[in-house]
């Protein structure tokens, strides 16, 4: 209950703060935020493609910040951090390895599994990955990922105005049907008190 609360105020913040919301919000929750942008682009709330534009910005600029606390932020971030985030010494080597061999898959990975890919972005920028090589493949990868979530949430806003169509018209037809029973019921009440 306190989740569906939740969920609905962000619809609410986002719908009436539009652009200015956004933004942030994908840059805390992107895929969730994402998906809601593309749900209020269904009823006007927001123009679907200067969302797609806000989104990818964002989600670009979070990933440079998870990028750069690799590349800075390693000498100073205690080793009881790295190691609650999971970021080891061996995990960092393995993703050198990794990011030299295979960067398309290991990026891929790390941008649809939400999870773990906020540690990939990060060992990225550990591993020293170069950053005009961190943001082609990031930047790839993220403009087809923010097209699809945005499409996700513009279909189901799109089922969920469908639904409440039909929604309405079943209640429109199940109201005229209890009308017209009522009406048959009176009728019939009346004309058996007139006989008797």
């Amino acid at each position: 209950m306190v989740m569906f609360y939740a969920l609905t105020q962000t619809v609410q913040l986002i719908s009436h703060f539009r652009y200015w919301l956004l933004f942030p919000a994908v840059i805390i929750e992107g895929p969730i935020a994402t998906i809601i942008a593309g749900l209020l682009s269904v009823h006007g709330e927001l123009n679907f493609f200067v969302s797609y534009l806000v989104v990818v910005v964002a989600d670009t600029a979070a990933d440079l910040g998870y990028y750069a606390l690799g590349a800075f932020g390693e000498s100073r971030v205690s080793q009881r951090l790295r190691s609650r985030l999971g970021i080891t010494s061996s995990h960092i080597a393995k993703l050198q390895n990794g990011f030299s061999l295979h960067s398309w898959k290991v990026f891929l990975v790390g941008k649809v599994l939400h999870g773990p890919g906020i540690t990939v972005l990060v060992a990225a920028g550990a591993a020293r990955v170069p950053l005009l090589k961190f943001l082609s493949l990031n930047f790839a990868i993220t403009v087809v990922k923010s097209f699809a979530l945005l499409l996700i949430g513009y279909y189901f806003g799109q089922a969920l105005s469908l639904f409440q169509r039909y929604l309405d018209v079943s209640a429109l037809l199940a109201s005229g049907v209890v009308i017209i029973f009522g009406i048959a019921f009176f009728i019939k009440y009346r004309a058996r008190k007139k006989r008797l």
